[in-house]
């Protein structure tokens, strides 16, 4: 069955981390290719990205930027955006210096 980009609804109990939206050029790797992305929002969890690559679910990626580096799987996608869920949460003040720029 091909993925219709419809998200799944998200919880909206206490277990949904804070999101942060931002715009940050990153670096995904896929299968040690790099493809150009960028994050659109943060949370300790993960991330929503956009990229002009098509990413399928279940994919596994690496975000590499200057603030952050952290591995994950797509679990939804929907036109270039898709969503990440990371391996291991982000810590706090990892999260504070991808949103705090400068």
């Amino acid at each position: 069955m091909q993925d219709q980009g419809h998200r799944p609804t998200p919880a909206l109990g206490p277990e949904r981390a804070p999101r942060h939206k931002l715009f940050e050029l990153v670096s995904l790797w896929r299968n040690g290719a790099p493809l150009r992305g960028h994050l659109l929002d943060l949370s300790a969890t993960g991330a929503l990205c956009h990229s002009d690559m098509a990413v399928a679910t279940g994919d596994r990626l690496l975000i590499d930027a200057e603030r952050l580096g952290v591995a994950g799987r797509v679990v939804w996608t929907g036109g270039k955006r898709f969503g990440l869920h990371f391996d291991t949460p982000l810590p706090a003040p990892v999260i504070a210096r991808v949103v705090q720029r400068g």
